[in-house]
């Protein structure tokens, strides 16, 4: 009787680290699929201004150096909290940054240039 309890703990006990291994894969599998890391806000905004300030080059000069100035602002911060966090973003904080100093730079000059002639 002994050696049929043994065994069939040996049994139970293959069966249990089966299903664990496999709960286990289940898992590493789901992670890859739905992870995805949050985003920050600023960044989300430093982005949008950044492109709606180069739009608004053609379209209403005077708002352009402003949205650009704004997204400079978001952008660089963006950046700094995307280093001290978790949260997401940097990439678009940068390119969110990138596009507000062009754009800035661009409107001012179209802005001088418009003025002056």
């Amino acid at each position: 009787m002994d050696e049929k309890k043994r065994r069939a703990e040996e049994l139970n006990l293959a069966n249990e680290n089966e299903e664990v291994e496999t709960i286990i894969e289940e898992i590493e599998e789901a992670k890859g699929s739905v992870y995805r890391q949050a985003m920050n806000e600023k960044a989300v905004i430093a982005f949008t201004l950044g492109v709606l300030s180069i739009v608004f080059i053609w379209l209403f000069i005077f708002a352009a150096p402003v949205l650009g100035a704004v997204g400079i602002l978001f952008g660089v911060q963006a950046r700094k909290e995307a280093k001290k966090t978790a949260y997401g973003g940097n990439g678009m904080a940068a390119v969110g940054l990138v596009c507000s100093i062009v754009a800035l730079a661009v409107s001012v000059i179209k802005l001088l240039v418009d003025l002056t002639f």
